[in-house]
């Protein structure tokens, strides 16, 4: 009876299994010096965990070379370990002896070492302690497998090693679990899926043709596209793992490799062809002692006979298969195995035997449905008492519902109370705050209705008093043109006529005396006469008009007299008057301020203040000479009156005024070596300081007071002048 090529697919994916992940999970290509390398750090070292390593190392080395060598370096590293108490590697140590017995078939206790170092490192999270639980449970995984429960090997896959892997950042590990994902959903047949997983392998590589996974993956992938009779496309994959595997002849992943090659063979006819791979991959399977690959080997051997219907052949090899899966649990191979030899005997003649296993595979075939229909009793029962169970719950769930529907109607009821009293209290309190917040608003309005009345007081103040100013400024101006034009004037005119009727009276009393001297030389008569008549003209007095004045003067006699003297007193006098009357005039209005600007002026107010025992210095610092006059005039007033009080009430020897502009704001200060006061006494008091803080209002400035009673007294001012 011919095989269907479904039926052949089954059975090779049937005996596929995964191996175990070894500590370095990308193993590279040996060299043959680790051993050596290895030994000679296990016999230098002094280091107790460098040399645990190097025994865990070297068992991880021997896995698949020597057992007992495997098994022996584990087992060392154990004890080592639990001599120096170093709990990590007490859990290696049960991973490495889990792998040497899980490669060499003792599942049981593989899976409880395993489980023990899972224990150990359960709280690690550092790297290697989640690099190390990924690969534990992928070898428990593919215990699982082994076990026939490939179900449970791809949940733990994807479930504990893989989000382990990415926890870590170990992408290359992940790479592995990647393939592994691939092998068991080639299992299920699902190619496509398969394939994406082991394309996302190589991809993470990158090409890296020192790893022997990597040649894994790629005889892998060639093996699915088989599987999918696309041939020509696998031969690629085939090419790219023979180039990494040409650089170790004797790595054990040959096996894997004759194994798909002679598949590619199989599938295109050329028998001969896969016979040598087979017998190739068989002879490397028995150097490496590798039992499940030669199992795959031997079937595709089998399926070759059987279609050259050289059956003597073919069921040699199936007996030589029976051999070696006698005592395998997965069951599904056995029931292939057996119906195999049945249909084998069958074609040899040997009804007998063909009855025999053809009975074994019905026995076989009947205990895993009656363990099927144990399976399925075991469900209905289950579900039955579940069944019974849940409508117990639901009586108990129906009476607590009714319990709780009163629980809750009497809830209902309390929470309507307590929300409508709650309710009530909320509108009296929002009532309250309301009627506060409408008095908190009333006293608000009170308080900037006020405000806004006192902002206009002041204003009105400042306008009235900025009037005043304007207008004592413009008096001032008038006063001051008065002054030096018409009364300073005329003053002046009555000096120059005084001065010329002095020098003029001087001159007339000199002529005089001469005529009275030529006229005495004549006649008695005459003299007498004259005499008589001089004498007469002298005595009276001759009026003068200067101006609109009229002075008397005396007649001059031979000698001077006392009236000129006062009239040369009277001239300087008058002198004296007019410059106090033209001093006056420059303080009401100085000339310089309107010639000049402010800086002139302040200039020229501190000098003219200079006197002996009097030191008037003066600083400036970027003073615009384009400020409004009105606040010029204001500034110049301020600093004018301080420099009075400090003359006229501080008894100063010396005054520093220094002032200085920044943009819209003028610096003023007054400091001087005076004998000081308390500003509280004085604070509102005296025409000068009031008229400055008038004055500073009116430049909506402020005025600070430093001073103390025998230190001198300062003055600072801020206001603001506009251009």
């Amino acid at each position: 009876m011919p095989f269907s090529k479904t039926s052949l697919i089954l059975l090779v994916n049937g005996l596929l299994t995964l191996t175990s992940m070894s500590a370095d999970a990308q193993r590279p290509i040996d060299d043959g010096k680790t051993a050596d390398s290895l030994e000679n750090i296990l016999r230098t070292s002094t280091v107790d965990t460098v040399r645990i390593d190097a025994m865990q190392s070297l068992s991880n080395y021997w896995l698949y070379k020597d057992s007992a060598k495997a098994i022996g370096y584990a087992l060392r590293s154990g004890e080592a370990s639990r001599k120096i108490k170093d709990s990590f590697h007490i859990a290696l140590s049960h991973f490495y002896t889990g792998n040497v017995y899980m490669e060499h078939y003792n599942l049981s206790k593989a899976a409880d070492q395993l489980m023990t170092a899972e224990q150990l490192l359960r709280s690690d999270s550092s790297f290697r302690g989640l690099k190390y639980r990924a690969r534990i449970w992928h070898n428990y995984g593919a215990i699982r497998q082994r076990m026939d429960d490939s179900k449970q090997f791809l949940d733990i896959m994807l479930n504990k090693v893989a989000p382990l892997l990415e926890k870590a950042g170990d992408s290359l590990t992940l790479a592995l679990t990647y393939k592994d994902i691939g092998m068991v959903l080639m299992n299920y047949g699902q190619y496509d899926k398969a394939l994406g997983y082991y394309n996302r392998t190589i991809r993470q590589f990158g090409g890296n043709i020192r790893f022997e996974d990597l040649a894994t993956c790629y005889c892998y992938a060639a093996q699915t596209l088989l599987f999918q009779e696309k041939y020509p496309e696998s031969l690629p994959y085939l090419d790219k793992a023979l180039s990494i595997l040409s650089h170790n002849p004797d790595s054990q992943e040959w096996i894997l490799y004759f194994t798909v090659k002679g598949m590619f063979f199989y599938y295109t006819k050329s028998f001969p062809q896969a016979l040598e791979n087979y017998d190739r991959g068989l002879a490397a399977a028995a150097r490496w002692k590798q039992l499940y690959p030669s199992l795959n080997l031997l079937m595709g051997k089998y399926k070759i006979y059987s279609e050259e219907k050289n059956y003597a052949l073919a069921k040699k090899v199936l007996y030589e298969l029976q051999d070696k899966t006698a005592g395998f649990p997965i069951t599904d191979n056995r029931l292939s195995m057996l119906k195999n030899l049945a249909e084998a005997e069958e074609r040899t003649g040997s009804w007998q035997k063909a009855y025999h296993w053809l009975s074994e595979y019905s026995r076989l075939a009947d205990s895993l449905n009656e363990e099927n229909n144990k399976v399925r009793i075991s469900e209905l029962e289950t579900k039955f008492r579940t069944e019974r169970k849940e409508k117990e719950i639901l009586a108990l769930q129906s009476r607590t519902r009714q319990q709780q529907l009163v629980l809750e109607h009497d809830r209902l009821v309390k929470w309507l109370l307590g929300s409508g009293m709650l309710i009530l209290l909320l509108v009296a309190f929002s009532l309250l705050l309301l009627y506060r917040n409408k008095q908190r608003s009333a006293r608000q309005q009170d308080e900037t209705h006020r405000q806004q009345l006192k902002d206009i007081e002041q204003q009105q103040q400042l306008t009235v008093y900025n009037a005043m100013l304007t207008g004592q400024e413009q008096e001032r101006n008038r006063l001051a043109r008065d002054l030096h034009d018409g009364l300073g004037g005329m003053l002046a005119g009555v000096k120059m006529k005084l001065s010329a009727f002095a020098d003029s009276a001087a001159a007339t009393t000199t002529t005089t005396a001469t005529t009275a001297t030529t006229a005495a030389t004549t006649t008695t008569a005459t003299t007498a006469t004259t005499t008589t008549t001089t004498t007469s003209a002298a005595s009276t007095p001759t009026p003068h008009t200067i101006g609109h004045t009229t002075l008397i003067v005396a007649p001059v006699t031979d000698e001077p007299k006392r009236s000129d003297m006062d009239l040369h007193k009277i001239i300087h006098q008058l002198d004296q008057s007019v410059q106090e009357l033209r001093r006056i005039a420059r303080d009401m209005m100085p000339e310089t301020l309107l010639q000049f600007g402010l800086e002139a002026a302040l200039k020229e107010l501190c000098s003219g203040l200079q006197a002996p025992g009097l030191k008037v210095e003066f600083q400036s610092y970027g003073i615009s000479r384009s400020i409004i006059p009105a606040e010029q005039a204001a500034v110049y007033r301020i600093v004018q009156e301080l420099l009075s009080n400090a003359i006229r009430h501080a008894g100063a020897g010396v005054i520093l005024v220094q002032c200085s502009q920044n943009e819209d704001i003028f610096f003023i200060s007054v400091e001087d070596d005076g004998r000081g006061f308390q500003p509280a006494d004085v604070h509102g008091n005296g025409i000068g300081l009031s008229n400055v803080r008038n004055r500073v209002d009116f430049l909506k400035g402020k005025m600070e007071i430093h001073s103390t009673p025998n230190e001198g007294t300062t003055i600072n001012i801020e206001v603001h002048v506009h251009k």
